[in-house]
């Protein structure tokens, strides 16, 4: 922080926020907000909006572990028709998008590399206190954005995308961790871990387009002929022919 370098990078950073405040002021009267449900057109059609953002707010901390478990798991959208769960979904979310996945299905590699950067970096970092103290702020202000899907009164897997950064950067920081413990290993443990590498890359591309093929089952913008062409190759999702 004592570095004068740094002014600049927080003065841009600044100037877009305060771009951003006004936008918001100008369009909703407040600066904090990029939402109004009183003029927003999507609350006229959603009514049930007002009520969730009037006693839960359009984001709210205590979501925070329903979102996470939505994103990681999809069980927040399949129980949210079943008692009683339908009723404790429904006073917090006004919507909670189809069709449920989990990445352990579509980025198993990613998940994992990921998962081996936050613990390096918290428990074993291998790093200058220089470089340790600029990827864990990255992280921090990464899962920033995180904490914001998370905590929405509107789950869709569409906002995975946002989560991108952080799971990147984190993958980033496995990715290195596990090749420097590559070059220190046998060749034997060397071939396993590409074969699993491999293996999880090969699944997450199964898996990915499997899922494609399910959300054309799931969306109503596909034509009936394709989605019904698909149904036999995903008919657990039958619900999305419900009216």
């Amino acid at each position: 922080m004592r570095d004068p370098s740094i002014g600049l990078p927080l003065l841009i950073l600044g100037l877009l926020a305060a771009a951003a405040g006004i936008i918001n002021f100008e369009r909703w009267g407040n600066a904090f907000t990029f939402l109004d449900p009183r003029y927003y057109d999507f609350a006229n059609r959603h009514p049930e909006l007002a009520a969730v953002a009037s006693d839960y707010g359009l984001f709210n901390l205590s979501r925070l572990w329903i979102g996470g478990l939505y994103y990681a798991t999809g069980i927040p959208h399949l129980l949210k028709a079943v008692p009683p769960f339908d009723q404790f979904l429904h006073t917090r979310y006004f919507g909670l998008e189809a069709p449920p996945l989990t990445p352990i299905l579509t980025n198993p590699l990613t998940v994992l590399l990921a998962g081996v950067g936050l613990f390096r970096l918290w428990r074993k970092p291998n790093l200058e206190d220089g470089g340790l103290a600029i990827l864990r702020l990255a992280l921090i202000g990464h899962a920033s954005a995180v904490a914001l899907i998370f905590s929405a009164a509107y789950l869709a897997m569409r906002y995975r995308f946002d989560l991108a950064p952080f799971m990147t950067l984190a993958m980033l920081v496995g990715y290195r961790s596990v090749s420097l413990t590559a070059a220190v290993i046998s060749d034997r443990w060397r071939e396993r871990l590409g074969s699993t590498a491999a293996a999880l890359c090969l699944l997450g591309i199964l898996g990915s387009h499997y899922i494609l093929l399910v959300h054309k089952v799931w969306s109503t913008g596909v034509p009936m002929e394709v989605r019904l062409a698909l149904f036999p190759f995903a008919p657990f999702a039958s619900a999305a022919f419900e009216p």
